[in-house]
């Protein structure tokens, strides 16, 4: 699928749901699209701790998939979303740093999405001296910052 397609069907997809919003289409990869969706009272869209946005994304890529029958993927964000939360989980990651190399011991995380721990594991790369882990099932699954050994 090429990228004036996908800006079709997301249009389509928009419009049938009411939605008016301008729409941004980066693509990362072959298959792979950032879309960015801008406009006034679009937070219903995103909802409770981003739980909306990620239920959207995957309505849309399920919708993208029965319309192109191909593997294009899309990461969806809204008014900067994602962006926003991405540099809060690394303030808030920081701090929980410190707080490992203060203690010297584990130190457990809240339960994140997916999305937010794969950015926490990203950011963490970048700190030699602690690893992480996922630990937990479902909706309490988080990530254990230590000091590396």
């Amino acid at each position: 699928m090429n990228k004036s397609q996908l800006e079709t069907i997301i249009r389509e997809f928009l419009n049938y749901i009411k939605v008016d919003a301008e729409l941004d289409i980066e693509q990362v990869e072959e298959k792979f699209y950032t879309i960015r969706l801008d406009g006034d009272d679009l937070s219903f869209l995103i909802g409770y701790h981003g739980k909306t946005l990620d239920a959207f994304q995957h309505l849309v890529n399920l919708f993208l998939y029965k319309q192109a029958a191909d593997e294009t993927h899309i990461n969806l964000d809204i008014n900067g979303y994602k962006d926003n939360r991405k540099e809060k989980l690394q303030e808030i990651t920081k701090k929980y740093i410190d707080k490992v190399r203060f203690f010297d011991k584990e130190i457990h995380m809240s339960p994140m999405s997916a999305w937010e721990r794969k950015q926490v594991h990203l950011f963490i790369g970048e700190y030699p001296d602690i690893e992480d882990e996922s630990m937990g099932e479902g909706e309490e699954r988080h990530i254990v910052l230590k000091k590396r050994k």
